[in-house]
């Protein structure tokens, strides 16, 4: 009976072992990456079912089949890991041809059994390794377009951004040190939300204005993107302003940016009295400059829109010059300071001395002085800057000579009554006789003690006479007077044909200063 009893349990302990294979327990090991224990332990038992009497071929099958299914799942689950490594390792230099030799294909995961009939914990396991693969495959461009931060990928793709379109806004976190970033992954996505182009959200956030910024204030960027307002850096400075927009509305419309309005505000003036004086200047603080004048509005209205500024019209109005005869001295390029005191001196921008002395820098007063002596701008140059003479006595003495010679009117200036003695070898020798000629010459050669050859600056020779000793240290300024031709031999014997000159004036002339 005993016996009978024994042979019954080790009959039902044998036939239990024979049917339960760890399998849950091996596929739980899979899922905690144990992929060799898992094996391990389905073959040990494996062996153990082979040394028992009772158990069946269909037992050993059962166990290769649960090694087999093991062994496949594992190779997957190897192929994945070491794609993961790979994109995770990867750079711009990576090549996207490798991906598919990486990691284990859609097809290889949808034939394995275990996805399946594996444990439940196994099936997880599988499942995140998928759903790893996919966004790996996902990262994959961004890494070969040379992107490096983990989270700004995860950001951007988060947001549908295509790698091109991140490309094309130069932003996130590149391996190019040719590549210049202007946004962030977040400001890109926070910057996209609000609809604006690449070129505007830069604009807009170099200026100091985020998205949340426009979003805010949304009426504000509507009322100031018209073109009277100019371009995206100006409304950013305006989107910026912290003024009420009823406030900022109105006064912009005399104003050309956020300070302007609050200098306006700052002077507590009325905004209909500041816009009726804006007439006068678009810059805020000359309007404000011309409302504190002292000069009524109705008499500034005069000079609005002609081009002068404060001061001048300050100037031209005490002397009680209007803004038409302004213009005209304006025209002439003569300041409102010198033209007022030609004025005060009894001249008007008509007469003709004025014109003459205008380019030169001497004040109207000291100029009246010449003009009386008959002196005329040209003739003050030579005699005060290059000879050094500038009594106007002398002066117009030494100019009434030289009427004299040259038979030239009282009320005419010599100046404009002589030829330039450097254009002297242009006419015939002969054709010159009783014409003047006034300029600089150069020494050349002494004929005797009062007779000298210069040349002038065209290297073009005369023969000078001259009632004194001729100069003979180098340039002469003077007025000549040409008694036609003469002949010079030199010492081959050459003879060449030269204008024959007396000088009416002459005085060495200082070169450095000429």
């Amino acid at each position: 009976m005993f016996k009978k009893h024994l042979f019954l349990c080790l009959a039902l302990s044998i036939s239990t072992f024979a049917d339960d294979y760890s399998e849950t327990k091996a596929y739980d090991m899979i899922a905690d990456e144990k992929c060799y224990e898992a094996a391990d332990l389905i073959s040990s038992e494996q062996r153990r079912f082979a040394g028992a009497f009772l158990s069946g071929p269909e037992k050993i099958s059962k166990g290769s089949s649960i090694v087999a299914d093991i062994n496949s799942v594992c190779k997957y689950v190897s192929h994945v890991k070491y794609y993961l490594k790979w994109v995770n390792e990867c750079n711009k230099h990576c090549a996207l041809s490798s991906a598919a030799d990486a990691h284990a294909g859609e097809s290889d995961y949808k034939n394995l059994q275990l996805v399946k009939k594996g444990s439940p914990k196994l099936k997880k396991y599988l499942q995140s390794l998928k759903k790893s693969a996919a966004e790996a495959e996902l990262i994959l461009p961004w890494k070969t377009a040379g992107f490096k931060d983990a989270d700004e990928i995860k950001l951007f793709m988060k947001n549908k951004i295509p790698v091109d379109t991140a490309l094309s806004w130069q932003a996130g976190t590149r391996e190019d040190k040719y590549f210049k970033k202007r946004f962030t992954a977040q400001e890109m996505v926070d910057w996209r939300k609000t609809g604006y182009d690449a070129q505007t959200a830069f604009t807009f956030q170099s200026n100091g204005v985020s998205p949340s910024m426009l979003q805010k204030r949304k009426k504000r960027y509507d009322f100031f993107s018209s073109d009277k307002y100019g371009g995206n850096a100006t409304i950013a400075d305006w989107v910026k302003c912290d003024i009420d927009d009823e406030t900022l509305f109105k006064w912009a419309d005399i104003s050309q940016s956020c300070e302007d309005v609050k200098k306006w505000l700052k002077q507590n003036i009325d905004f209909e009295e500041a816009k009726k004086w804006s007439i006068f200047d678009k810059k805020v603080d000359n309007t404000i400059l011309i409302m504190n004048s002292g000069i009524e509005f109705d008499i500034l209205t005069k000079w609005a829109g002609k081009g002068f500024t404060m001061y001048e019209i300050k100037v031209y109005n005490a002397a009680k010059i209007s803004p038409e005869e302004a213009l005209e001295w304006k025209e002439k390029n003569i300041d409102a300071d010198k033209a007022v005191a030609w004025k005060k001196e009894g001249f008007c921008i008509k007469d003709r001395e004025v014109a003459r002395w205008s380019t030169w820098d001497v004040q109207p007063k000291e100029a009246k002085v010449f003009i009386k002596n008959r002196i005329d701008a040209t003739e003050y140059v030579m005699f005060t800057r290059y000879l050094g003479i500038d009594s106007p006595q002398k002066i117009s003495a030494s100019l009434d000579i030289v009427r004299q010679k040259c038979k030239i009117a009282k009320n005419k200036y010599v100046a404009d009554n002589t030829g330039l003695i450097d254009e002297i070898g242009d006419e015939n020798p002969y054709e010159t006789k009783g014409k003047c000629y006034g300029g600089s010459l150069y020494f050349s050669k002494l004929k005797s003690r009062n007779e000298a050859y210069f040349v002038n600056s065209n290297d073009q020779p005369v023969l000078v006479k001259w009632n004194k000793s001729i100069p003979v240290k180098g340039a002469v300024f003077g007025f000549f007077y040409s008694k036609g031709a003469t002949i010079h031999k030199n010492a081959l014997g050459v003879e060449t044909i030269l204008p024959n000159l007396d000088a009416v004036f002459l005085m060495e002339l200082n070169t450095e200063e000429e």
